[in-house]
């Protein structure tokens, strides 16, 4: 995994559940983060702080959101800081103006907004009033990319000339321990939030980005509380997808990053490989052609502006290659590789010295050892109110959390996809990103409490994929799919709008009907015209008693103006994948009938949804030749419970709908079941329809809905 990519994704919010909206991030790893506040703030109205990492020394603190003055106040005073780090020394100034590191905050409690900054021994002039002061220290540290150190006075009151010191030798180690003794931070954030401001818009949010590289401490100034703040702890473990152990002559480990980009364009090395070492300096040609590359691992050494530039890290790793180098190991600081014809890994890691040192030899010996993805992820989520918690370390035992077993479904070939796991806690979402492969199979242990994620093709940034939000318990068992077929209509289930995906008010009927949710109800939602759509074509038709509406060039999409009057309406919406990389639903036509007049409030339209799952394997594959059941649901929008059905029928093709045969339907608990035998070879395309006993109809087809093997 890409660490610097998967932590700039980690800090987006993905806004639920509007389609084809994101918060933005810069152009790369380097640049500025920005991010929305929570539900239903509209961006632009919070403060939030972010300093940066150790693997992105240079990513600069950004303030969101416009600058508000503090309003008029009768006198200003003098404050001096004392910033101390965890060696009692004075914090050094930052030599990057935009380095957010060992620079202390002050926000303005009344309005959020940033009242000014400070280092060591600076004074800063601040009217009366009441602020939040926060400072992130870095304390170097033998051996070590140093720690951080979160100092937060939760409300300095200014009415008079004063001093402060934040001292971040009485911080505690912020941490999370788990059963599994191979599991390391991989990503999360610390921080504090401020809220309940007049405006109900303002939000002040100092976040920290976690990393697997050095410590994390925290405190707060005691004997100060303030119960508009929030502190909140937000950790994901796994174990390294890339572990590197110098085997000889010493023996120690370096942590690195394997940098799989998400577009296939670097191999991956799995499995575990002895490999002799040496170093190869910049990794120039000159460099290289007196020196033993073939086979070995080759740690290059680059400077921050040369790992920067993507055309010249390639052309080093050309040189490898082309020298017969079998990996090679950047350090120093996070690359940008493009593209690689051998396995690139980095690190700024300080072991890799020791390494460099005992590389300059050629007789340093390694082993590298690679997994796809890790066959578990922790996630904890933690907040407390008014200040830092005595306790910032946690032990976490399995039986402490739920486990959750999760597979991630092919939809065609091998994929990479990226998971954004959000922890609803105290009115906040926590996130966190992990990346995995298509197909996967791992055990999630989560911290009790709410949940909600959403999933992405890493490869293309889209083809967004929501689960509702799911409640937690400890002890708990449970079992998720992420695209499992049958992939098609789903609009009675909107786990974020009581009214459904499609409703009417007044005189409009607004539709955003999901048309391709996976067989467990996760929604994909429907997707506009505009901008056009790489991955999907269709359209959207609405009739009134068979006569034309409107019609958009959009998937399960359109907003209609109708008469007031009742009348019989059919919705018609079709879609193809036009992606060769799907082979599951490549084409999902729906058509819904039902009876509609003016509705006074947003009232669900009555659309039926015949839900079906498949019996498949992780590659969505279901098994050739052999007597099968499909499970089929029914619900309606704007109805809890069971549906009254007068009509379920079920149909299967073998030859992408050129013909059709009936699969008898019969009830099977709360659902249905419908019996065919697969073929052979080839792909199962499903139609399914159904009447409830109101009158209302839908009659769905799926073209290869699932191949067989």
């Amino acid at each position: 995994m890409n660490l610097a990519a998967a932590l700039v994704a980690s800090l987006l919010v993905i806004p639920f559940p509007v389609a084809g909206t994101r918060s933005s991030a810069g152009s790369g790893p380097m640049a500025a983060v920005t991010v929305r506040p929570a539900p239903p703030t509209p961006a632009g109205a919070s403060r939030r702080i972010i300093p940066g990492t150790p693997d992105q020394p240079s990513l600069r603190y950004v303030v969101d959101g416009a600058s508000k003055p503090s309003g008029h106040r009768s006198a200003a005073y003098p404050v001096r800081v004392t910033l101390l780090d965890r060696r009692g020394v004075p914090a050094a100034p930052p030599e990057d103006e935009g380095d957010g590191y060992n620079r202390a905050f002050f926000l303005d409690l009344d309005t959020g907004a940033l009242a000014g900054t400070a280092t060591d021994g600076q004074t800063i002039t601040l009217p009366t009033g009441s602020f939040l002061l926060v400072s992130a220290v870095r304390t170097p540290e033998p051996l070590s990319v140093g720690s951080r150190t979160v100092l937060v006075h939760p409300e300095l009151v200014v009415t008079d000339r004063a001093s402060v010191t934040l001292d971040a030798r009485t911080a505690r180690r912020v941490s999370v321990t788990v059963d599994r003794p191979t599991a390391e931070r991989m990503g999360g954030s610390l921080g504090v939030v401020v809220r309940d401001f007049p405006d109900p818009r303002e939000r002040i949010d100092f976040a920290l980005p976690l990393d697997r590289y050095g410590e994390v401490y925290a405190t707060s100034v005691p004997d100060v509380s303030n119960p508009r703040l929030t502190y909140y702890h937000r950790e994901m473990l796994e174990e390294p997808e890339l572990r590197l152990d110098v085997t000889a002559p010493e023996r120690f480990s370096v942590r690195v990053q394997p940098y799989a980009d998400g577009s296939r364009q670097v191999p991956r090395l799995l499995g575990s490989h002895p490999l002799s070492t040496v170093y190869g300096g910049a990794g120039t040609p000159a460099e290289l052609a007196t020196l033993p590359v073939r086979g070995r691992l080759v740690l290059l050494r680059l400077t921050g502006d040369e790992a920067r530039n993507a055309d010249l890290v390639a052309e080093r790793i050309r040189n490898v290659a082309s020298a017969g180098g079998r990996a090679v190991l950047l350090g120093g600081t996070v690359p940008d590789v493009s593209e690689a014809s051998i396995p690139v890994a980095y690190t700024v890691d300080p072991a890799l010295d020791r390494l460099v040192a005992l590389a300059g030899t050629a007789q340093a010996r390694v082993s590298w050892t690679e997994l796809a993805a890790s066959p578990y992820r922790y996630d904890a989520a933690f907040t407390n109110r008014g200040q830092v918690p005595a306790r910032t370390g946690h032990r976490l035992r399995d039986g402490d959390l739920a486990a959750v077993r999760t597979t991630y479904h092919a939809q065609g070939g091998d994929g990479i996809g990226a998971e954004l796991k959000l922890a609803l806690l105290d009115g906040l979402e926590l996130e966190s990103v992990s990346v995995v492969p298509w197909p996967f199979t791992r055990t999630d242990y989560v911290t009790p409490g709410r949940w909600r994620s959403v999933q992405w093709n890493y490869e293309w940034g889209l083809d967004e994929l929501y689960r509702e939000t799911t409640s937690y318990t400890a002890g708990q068992t449970a079992v998720v799919d992420w695209n499992r077929a049958v992939l098609g209509p789903l609009p009675p289930r909107d786990p974020f709008d009581g009214a459904g995906w499609a409703y009417r008010e007044q005189d409009l009927i607004r539709v955003r009907v999901p048309l391709f949710a996976d067989s467990t109800g996760n929604i994909r939602p429907a997707v506009t015209a505009e901008p056009p759509e790489p991955l999907l074509r269709g359209i959207t038709e609405l009739y009134r008693d068979d006569v034309l509406v409107d019609r958009w060039d959009a998937v399960g999409y359109g907003d209609f103006a109708v008469p007031a009057e009742p009348g019989r309406y059919t919705l018609r919406a079709a879609a193809e994948r036009i992606s060769p990389l799907f082979t599951t639903s490549t084409s999902v036509a729906a058509t819904w009938s039902f009876s509609s007049g003016r509705a006074a409030e947003r009232t669900a339209l009555p659309l039926l949804g015949v839900r079906a799952r498949a019996e498949v394997d992780d590659r969505n594959r279901g098994p050739a030749g052999r007597a099968v059941r499909l499970r089929l649901d029914l619900s309606r929008a704007g109805t809890e419970g069971p549906v009254g059905t007068r009509v379920l029928t079920a149909q299967i093709s073998t030859d992408e709908g050129r013909t059709w045969r009936v699969a008898p339907v019969r009830p099977d608990g709360t659902g249905w079941v419908a019996s065919y035998v697969n073929p052979t070879t080839g792909d199962v395309s499903l139609r399914l329809s159904a009447t409830d006993v109101d009158g209302n109809t839908v009659s769905t087809t799926i073209l290869r809905a699932y191949p067989v093997g």
